[in-house]
């Protein structure tokens, strides 16, 4: 339940420069904005859940700031579909692991307009949460070395491991690579979906 460090100094390097570039009203604002986030990253350290709402809250602040760093390299939406209680408890983190993952491994090194989709629905007794984007593919992105250990993925799948073994229903996430008709990668599609119910205590 960490925020990537490098996102953070180079979020800072941002706001710098726009101080330096005599901007202070825009730095100022994004600099509020850096610090709601860290506030409320530090804030969230007691539990392991938190609000549907508080954590989609999270995921748009993240996204502002790194449109304030990246431009027009991408653009985002995020969707919670009718019927959604936004007031259900969900992993912290889970649904922000997989957008930070998305612009790291996908969108950084894309070339033209990146596009990240967050889709929040339910069915048949789950929520699910689909995190999609049109980036490189994570092929592409091993060989670039994008700077990542994988450990963050590691420690929400044994996170669910544990806890599916207390409840009747499993959660859990698939990834899928996205190819067009030649084959060729075109993004990245991560499925996630939590019973109804589920049980976080152990």
């Amino acid at each position: 339940a960490q925020l990537d460090p490098h996102f953070v100094f180079n979020t800072l390097t941002a706001i710098g420069a726009d101080i330096q570039e005599n901007k202070p009203d825009q730095a100022y604002e994004y600099f509020v904005k850096v610090s709601n986030l860290l506030r409320s990253s530090i804030n969230g350290n007691v539990g392991i859940t938190r609000p549907l709402k508080d954590e989609m809250e999270f995921v748009e602040n993240y996204l502002l700031l790194q449109k304030y760093r990246f431009g027009e390299k991408f653009s985002y939406t995020l969707m919670v579909n009718e019927g959604v209680d936004v007031g259900v408890l969900i992993p912290k983190m889970c649904i922000q692991i997989f957008v930070e993952n998305a612009l790291k491994h996908g969108l950084e090194h894309k070339q033209g307009l990146g596009l990240l989709k967050v889709d929040v629905s339910r069915d048949a007794g789950l929520l699910r949460i689909r995190v999609e984007d049109n980036g490189v593919g994570r092929e592409q992105s091993q060989r670039l070395r994008t700077r990542s250990n994988g450990r963050g993925l590691q420690v929400f799948a044994q996170f669910f491991d544990i806890l599916n073994k207390y409840n009747a229903i499993a959660a859990g996430y698939t990834i899928t690579d996205l190819y067009d008709d030649s084959g060729r990668p075109i993004g990245t599609r991560v499925d996630l979906w939590i019973p109804d119910d589920y049980r976080y205590a152990v």
